[in-house]
């Protein structure tokens, strides 16, 4: 007589689901291989990721386009969280569980069973996706909304036994299962309505490396941190080894969990647009900063058109339209987003009309980077060597160049592609990076030494900027 059904009956073993999606993984983790990725990550390869490996696939900051991966850095900067009881609970559990060695990656998965707990359900669900072909990430987390069934990525996971398990890194993997699913013709509607952001997750033995990725003009991925070993190690300041380890793994699972929620909300508000606007009125998806409030209180609203020097992937700077509250008419602008900027040798220069005029330029938390709002100069040309410069525009760089001296300040890269020659109008300075007071503005630790570049002889990675620098460019620049 039959034995009568129970609860698991049709269910498929958890150990035949690990070595099927290890099957379906086989290709992309054969794309994740270092061998293959040597092939693929270049600037002409069409599955080139722009994670800057190597140093000419460098991205843009992804802080610029989510503002869920700011709040996620933030999160994990703070060295002064408070934790509630369920947190430090999933916290011990997993530090527990996730020491111990395993024989296989299915034991490896059950030892980080309270990571489904602590973040998300999903965060270690594998299941099929047909995007056609077949893929089975380790772990895939959905939003809750949705566009015609096509339920947006919110966390890919990929899961090793141990550091130097298999053939690749699983960084790289999730990079890949990002990859294979965004380029997909099933995901065309998110890409056309969105920047598809996605936290990636890598976990090998008790070692978790969280990064993100976007889909704009590039896939541009990163990761937020190094491995994080949640073993208990030696650590300064007065935790136990035990007590640290369960205070580091609280605080990735709470900044898991907070960066999952804002990505739901990003989706939810992102699919209720794929509902309203047709798909042929598709708009340039850009920077998600789109309101910036000057010191004076003026009120600044942000209508991104395209992004400018595509052939500069490390440089965040696009076209907007610009409209400030009370005006009746916009106009357009470009908006930078760097690392250091000089508003004093910017609007100085500006006052003198030899700089474009400045419309904002402060440090926004929710980019972690300055936001330059500048004057779009359109009727001009860079100034090098295809361009000649007259003797008017010569005299009128060298005074713009006296004028900063004169106010202490040295400019520090006066190179052509810095200066703008206009058909109407004289020369105007661009790009104020590295201006700054002589005496402590210093050229950046990957200031570009090539030998095609005339630099003073005295210039060297983060030495002092000095005037002679100035003068000796203006030189190279103008001829006299």
């Amino acid at each position: 007589m039959p034995k009568p059904l129970g609860p698991e009956h049709g269910k498929t073993d958890p150990k035949i689901i690990v070595a099927a999606a290890q099957q379906k993984s086989n290709s992309l983790s054969a794309a994740a291989a270092p061998s293959q990725l040597h092939i693929t990550q270049t600037p002409a390869h069409p599955d080139a990721i722009y994670d800057g490996r190597p140093w000419s696939l460098l991205g843009v900051p992804l802080t610029i386009y989510c503002k869920a991966f700011t709040e996620f850095r933030v999160t994990m900067a703070n060295d002064s969280l408070e934790f509630d009881l369920a947190e430090l609970t999933c916290a011990r559990k997993l530090v527990s569980a996730a020491v111990q060695h395993v024989p296989t990656k299915y034991e490896r998965i059950e030892a980080l069973a309270a990571l489904k707990q602590a973040v998300h359900a999903d965060i270690l669900t594998m299941e099929v996706m047909r995007l056609p072909n077949e893929i089975m990430p380790g772990g895939r987390i959905c939003a809750s909304s949705h566009f015609d069934f096509i339920f947006p990525i919110l966390c890919l996971t990929e899961v090793k036994m141990e550091i130097g398990a298999n053939s690749c890194d699983p960084m790289d993997q999730a990079k890949q299962d990002y990859r294979a699913i965004y380029r997909s013709e099933k995901y065309k509607p998110v890409r056309d309505a969105s920047c598809c952001p996605c936290l990636l997750v890598a976990i090998a033995g008790p070692n978790i490396m969280v990064g993100g990725a976007v889909y704009v003009e590039q896939i541009i991925a990163a990761s937020f941190t190094h491995y994080i070993c949640i073993a208990p190690h030696d650590v300064d300041g007065p935790r136990s080894s035990y007590d640290a380890a369960i205070w580091r793994t609280a605080q990735l699972i709470h900044a898991l969990k907070q960066a999952t929620v804002a990505l739901e909300d990003y989706y939810t508000a992102v699919t209720k647009t794929m509902d309203a606007v047709p798909a042929a009125e598709k708009l340039y998806v850009g920077p998600h900063l789109t309101q910036v409030s000057a010191a004076d209180g003026t009120e600044i609203s942000l209508v991104y058109t395209g992004r400018l020097c595509i052939d500069e992937p490390a440089k965040a700077i696009y076209s907007a339209h610009a409209h400030v509250a009370g005006a009746s008419a916009t106009a357009d602008v470009v908006v930078k987003f760097t690392k250091a900027y000089s508003a004093e040798g910017h609007r100085l220069l500006a006052a003198h009309a030899f700089a474009p005029k400045l419309w904002f330029c402060e440090w926004v938390e929710s980019v972690d980077m300055y936001v330059v709002v500048m004057e779009h100069i359109r009727d001009a040309e860079t100034a090098d060597e295809d361009v000649a410069m007259s003797a008017a525009d010569a005299a009128a760089v060298r005074t713009a160049v006296e004028l900063l001296h004169a106010a202490g300040l040295v400019f520090g890269d006066l190179r052509g592609p810095n200066v703008l020659l206009r058909k109407d109008g004289g020369p105007l300075l661009i790009d104020f990076d590295w201006c700054g007071p002589e005496g402590t503005a210093c050229y950046p630790l990957g200031v570009n030494m090539h030998s095609a570049i005339p630099w003073h002889p005295d210039v060297n990675t983060g030495t002092l900027i000095k005037k002679e620098h100035d003068w000796h460019l203006l030189k190279m620049l103008t001829g006299s």
